[in-house]
C-alpha cells in the first residue's frame, strides 16, 4: 500500500511540475466554463414569453437544467478529457519515452504502479473538476438576470462527493490499464473523445426536461460499478511481459 503512494506522488509531482499538462487544465477548466455559459446567455437572450413573470420561469427552468446536467454530464466528460491528457503521459508516454522499461525493473507489481499512477492522476483531475463544477454553478447564477438564481439540490452535492470521485477513479484507472497493454492508442483516444462530447450535447438535444435527480444518481452509480469492473477485467491482462511487448 505504501508503494501505491510513492507512485502516486511522484506521478502528481512530476505532472504539476510540466507546464504544458498545467496549461492544458486550465484550457480545459476555462472551456468547460466559458462554452456552457455562452450557450447559457445565447438562449437567455432567445427567451420570449407573453409577460414578465413568464419569462423569469422559463429562465430559472433553464438555470435548473443547466447547472444540473453541468453537474452529471459535463462532469463525467471534463473526467474523461482530463484523463486523456494525463493519463496519456502517464502511461503511453512512458512506454513511447522506454521509461516504462526501467519502472518494470523495480520491485513494484504492474498493479501497483497502476493503481499508484491512477491515484496520483486523481489527485489532479477531481479536485480539478469540482473547482471547475463550482465555478460554473456561480458563473451561471451571475450570468441569470437579476433576481434569478438556483442552488443545486442537497442530491447534486451527494453526487459530486460521493458518487464522482469513484467514478472518475475508475475512469482513470480503467484508461490507463488500457494504455499499458496496447501498441496504439488511437483508436481508444477516439472513444474518449467520442463519449466526452456525446456527454456534453446529448442532454441538451434531448430537451429541457431533466430526469429526476435520485434517478440520475442510481445511473451514475451503475455506470461506476461498470468502470470498476472494467477495470478490475482489464487488471488481469496487466503482467510485466505483456506491458513490455506492448512497447
Amino acid at each position: 500500500m505504501n508503494d501505491i503512494f510513492i507512485v502516486a506522488e511522484k506521478e502528481m509531482n512530476s505532472t504539476m511540475k510540466k507546464k504544458k499538462a498545467l496549461g492544458g487544465i486550465i484550457y480545459v477548466m476555462i472551456l468547460m466554463v466559458a462554452l456552457p455559459i455562452f450557450i447559457f446567455i445565447s438562449l437567455v437572450n432567445d427567451v420570449e414569453a407573453p409577460t414578465p413573470e413568464a419569462t423569469s420561469q422559463v429562465i430559472s427552468m433553464m438555470l435548473e437544467f443547466f447547472v444540473n446536467n453541468y453537474c452529471f454530464n459535463y462532469t463525467v466528460a471534463m473526467t474523461l478529457f482530463f484523463t486523456w491528457g494525463l493519463a496519456f503521459d502517464a502511461f503511453f508516454g512512458e512506454k513511447m519515452k522506454k521509461t516504462i522499461e526501467t519502472l518494470l525493473a523495480t520491485p513494484l507489481t504492474p498493479r501497483c504502479i497502476l493503481f499508484g499512477k491512477t491515484l496520483g492522476i486523481f489527485s489532479i483531475a477531481y479536485p480539478v473538476t469540482i473547482i471547475t463544477t463550482i465555478s460554473f454553478i456561480l458563473a451561471a447564477n451571475l450570468s441569470a438576470p437579476e433576481g434569478i438564481s438556483y442552488l443545486p439540490d442537497y442530491l447534486i452535492w451527494v453526487h459530486l462527493f460521493t458518487v464522482l470521485p469513484f467514478l472518475c477513479f475508475f475512469i482513470i484507472g480503467t484508461v490507463g490499464a488500457i494504455q499499458l497493454i496496447v501498441r496504439d492508442f488511437k483508436a481508444g483516444n477516439f472513444v474518449i473523445f467520442a463519449i466526452g462530447f456525446l456527454c456534453i450535447f446529448l442532454p441538451s438535444i434531448a430537451g429541457r426536461d431533466f430526469p429526476p435527480l435520485k434517478d440520475m444518481i442510481l445511473i451514475y452509480v451503475a455506470l461506476t460499478g461498470v468502470m470498476a469492473l472494467l477495470m478490475c477485467l482489464c487488471m488481469r491482462f496487466i503482467t510485466k511481459e505483456r506491458i513490455v511487448l506492448s512497447t
